[in-house]
């Protein structure tokens, strides 16, 4: 939206698999901005670098350090303080220590990233994403929080999510129940599909609330490495980029 100043966040990002593929848009950032390699701060875990990236401040001052950590434990303030500070509507769709969201009355959207202590989002309406998230297998008819699949198609409808990717939803769940996809394949077909979910939802909220900051997180990229950096000669990782 016009005036909107919009952060990307890409876990895991690596220029070594960015370079060797078509990636026309992060080659346009690279050209019109800045690029360079990340000398991370130890140790790494990523609640502790995500608030350093997002306050400007190392760990000792920041104080966030484990794993299971929340927003309000941050003893510097991060860019989207400083913007609601100023008076200014932030969207936060899963950057890390983001929970537990504000409270309802708060401009703007907040859905906060994996590590999050529970389903709980701003507003409120959103939390069918966090309990899809949770459920780890997207075809299971109840979903944690007792969310059935047929709920679960109606809150995405209301919050954007297209028609087609509630139709590549439903493949999966047919060649899942009916035919041998096999597992391996099944779970890449399954993250590829939260992070079209996370598009359409974060898309639709952009322009329902209009937020004068907004980031959005996409995961599939470190997922991935993690578990087929190597596999078939790096294609699942290069189809994610």
């Amino acid at each position: 939206t016009p005036g909107m100043q919009a952060f990307y966040q890409i876990d895991g990002a690596t220029w070594s698999v960015i370079d060797r593929n078509e990636t026309p848009h992060l080659d346009r950032m690279k050209k019109e901005g800045l690029s360079g390699t990340l000398i991370a701060e130890e140790p790494l875990f990523s609640p502790l670098l995500w608030t350093t990236i997002a306050s400007g401040r190392p760990t000792i001052e920041h104080g966030i350090q484990g794993i299971r950590t929340r927003s309000d434990q941050a003893q510097v303030p991060r860019f989207w303080d400083i913007a609601r500070a100023a008076g200014l509507s932030v969207g936060l769709y899963k950057w890390l220590v983001t929970w537990p969201p504000p409270s309802e009355g708060t401009a703007g959207f907040t859905v906060p990233a994996w590590l999050a202590g529970d389903a709980a989002t701003h507003p409120s309406s959103l939390s069918w994403v966090k309990s899809l998230e949770f459920s780890r297998r997207t075809h299971r008819k109840k979903i944690e929080g007792d969310v059935s699949l047929l709920g679960l198609v109606k809150g995405g409808l209301v919050d954007g999510v297209r028609w087609s990717t509630i139709l590549e939803g439903f493949s999966i769940l047919v060649h899942d129940r009916w035919f041998d996809s096999g597992q391996d394949r099944t779970e890449i077909a399954q993250r590829r599909l939260r992070l079209r979910i996370d598009r359409d939802v974060f898309v639709h909220q952009v322009h329902v609330h209009q937020p004068d900051v907004a980031t959005f997180s996409m995961y599939l990229t470190d997922a991935l490495s993690h578990t087929h950096w190597s596999a078939e000669n790096g294609r699942h990782v290069d189809e994610a980029y």
